[in-house]
């Protein structure tokens, strides 16, 4: 792993996931059950 700078303020912070919940349909992180806007 390569150490690269890190803000004082990150420091000693770790990354989180997407929650994981326990419903009947799952989306990917990277899903949206919406269609695309028509812009």
């Amino acid at each position: 792993m390569v150490n690269l700078p890190i803000r004082e303020e990150f420091q000693g912070k770790s990354a989180y996931g997407a929650p994981q919940l326990t419903v009947k349909n799952q989306l990917n992180t990277n899903e949206n059950p919406y269609p695309p806007s028509e812009a």
